[in-house]
């Protein structure tokens, strides 16, 4: 486990699993985060998880928009999956997969390497089987640093 970044998003390292609380999307996290993952992957010499919890008023702004495309591909390159909870109401969190999907189709990702959830308590169960252990054990460590709280309500 490692220590948060100090950015304007909240993230943690749980051995291979990157937890990322985003509040609101700002441009440089993006470069921030990616960066990360290509390190801690060529540290640790295999994929990573990526877990991003995107909280209900985190709508991206053009630029970051944008920038989403480019982050994808780093992600994928560095990670097995993506694991992701987008929380607010319905429609925001339909329009927030929609910009998801949208930015795999651009990149030719794998959708079955993108799991979402509506509520961090679902996380882990949508997830593979494989890597559920994994994903809790982040999301515990996650907690108990308050971590999560930084999205909001």
């Amino acid at each position: 486990m490692e220590a948060a970044l100090a950015m304007p998003h909240r993230s943690l390292f749980v051995d291979r699993v990157f937890v990322v609380a985003w509040r609101t999307p700002v441009e440089e996290d993006i470069e921030v985060i990616a960066s990360a993952l290509e390190q801690r992957r060529a540290q640790l010499g295999r994929p990573l998880l990526y877990l991003s919890v995107i909280g209900a008023r985190a709508i991206p702004s053009a630029a970051v928009r944008a920038a989403m495309v480019s982050f994808f591909r780093r992600i994928f390159a560095t990670c097995d999956s993506m694991h992701v909870v987008t929380e607010g109401d319905e429609v925001v969190m339909k329009a927030k997969l929609g910009f998801i999907e949208t930015n795999l189709e651009a990149i030719g990702a794998e959708r079955a390497r993108v799991f979402v959830a509506n509520r961090v308590a679902d996380i882990a169960a949508v997830s593979p089987e494989g890597v559920r252990g994994e994903i809790a054990a982040a999301l515990r460590e996650a907690n108990k640093q308050r971590l999560l709280e930084f999205v909001g309500p």
